[in-house]
Order: structure tokens, then C-alpha cells, then sequence
């Protein structure tokens, strides 16, 4: 949303402070352009949003949590400015929605997998992390992700997913390697190296959460 409204701004900029080219452009003519790229950049928005709505209905994510979890979840997303689609989003590629779900290589634990060190930070253990409902569990994710979008700007759901697989490849190019061959984050992550080349990209990222 915050890009759609900078290219709003864009084009407005384009529109009123365009050079003069020895004619006058008549302000109806003016306005239609503007109208015709809003509606364009709308109408972008609103289909990616439909899909990512299609696909919480897919993975039934919903489901998996009681009127009171998904008040909170929408409650996190409003207050972060995020997608709520795109939490769940996040929790179903790392967890399946089970706050108890620990990685047996890394230790990371809970809905979002807070890796030992990330729960430290955050003032508590993944020892801690499993013992605690899913509504408890719930403040962390919204602690974690409060870091993120203090520092990061979120756009999308692969931004959010970034966040959590891979903070340190946020902003980066497509080209960006994530895990080389003999990594742990390529050990353990088989299933992102999409393209079997024993090497993570930020692109593999990006299509290994294409929706």
C-alpha cells in the first residue's frame, strides 16, 4: 500500500509539473490520465489481494485457530500495518499453524519457528516458547514482528516470510545467496533450493512462496 501511494504521488508529480510542450494540456484530459493510473495501480492491488485471500481459504488456515487467536492475529496485522492473510501466510509455511512444532536441527520452535537465539532476544526461550498457548505464543510473533517492520518496509508476504526465513536477505537482488552448497541453510532447507543447485537465491525464495 505505501508503494501504491508513492506512485500515486509519482504520477500526480508527472501530471501537474509536466513541461510545457507548446500546447496546453486541458485539465480534463489531465484528470482522465491520472484516474485511468489510479485505477490501473488499484486494480493491481486488489487482485493480489484476492489471491492471497483465495489462498488462506485454500490452506484453511483459519481453522486452525479459535475466534480469540484470530481476533489477535487481526489485531497484530492492524496494528503493524500488515496483511493478516500474510501472517497466516507465514505461520502455515513454517509451522502449520502448531505452536508446539520444533525443527530438530536448528531447535527453532513455535508458530513462526523463533530460532533459540531470536527467542533470547525477545526475552524469553524456546523452552519457554513450547509451554505456552497459542495465544501466549501469539505476543511473540507480535514482539518479533514489531522489530521487523520498525526497521524493514513490508509490501508483500514474501517480505514478511523474508523476515522470518532470512532477516539479513531482506532488500537484496533476486541474485542474492542466501545458502551456498554445504550450508546448513541449504541442508536444512531442501525444499527452497527449487532449481537443485545446492545454492539459495532470494529468487529460489521467491518461488519456492510464489502463490
Amino acid at each position: 500500500m505505501k508503494k501504491l501511494l508513492l506512485a500515486l504521488f509519482i504520477v500526480s508529480c508527472e501530471l501537474v509539473f509536466a513541461p510545457s510542450s507548446g500546447f496546453v494540456i486541458e485539465k480534463q484530459t489531465t484528470e482522465q490520465a491520472l484516474m485511468f493510473q489510479i485505477h490501473t495501480l488499484l486494480d493491481e492491488v486488489n487482485k493480489e489481494r484476492e489471491r492471497e485471500t483465495k489462498l488462506l481459504k485454500q490452506l484453511r488456515m483459519d481453522r486452525k485457530f479459535n475466534e480469540e487467536e484470530r481476533m489477535r492475529i487481526a489485531e497484530i496485522a492492524r496494528k503493524l500495518d500488515l496483511n493478516k492473510d500474510w501472517i497466516y501466510f507465514v505461520i502455515y509455511k513454517e509451522s502449520r499453524g502448531n505452536h508446539r512444532a520444533v525443527n530438530k536441527h536448528t531447535g527453532a520452535t513455535g508458530l513462526i519457528q523463533f530460532l533459540p537465539r531470536v527467542a533470547k532476544s525477545l526475552g524469553t526461550s524456546t523452552y519457554s516458547l513450547r509451554t505456552m498457548t497459542r495465544m501466549e505464543q501469539l505476543d511473540y510473533v507480535e514482539k518479533y514482528f514489531e522489530r521487523v517492520t520498525s526497521k524493514y518496509e513490508i509490501d508483500s508476504y514474501f517480505d514478511l516470510y523474508l523476515s522470518v526465513f532470512y532477516p539479513r536477505a531482506m532488500g537484496q537482488s533476486n541474485s542474492y545467496v542466501i545458502g551456498k552448497k554445504g550450508s546448513k541453510v541449504v541442508s536444512y532447507n531442501k525444499g527452497v533450493d527449487v532449481n537443485k543447485d545446492s545454492i539459495i537465491t532470494v529468487k529460489d525464495f521467491k518461488r519456492y512462496t510464489q502463490l
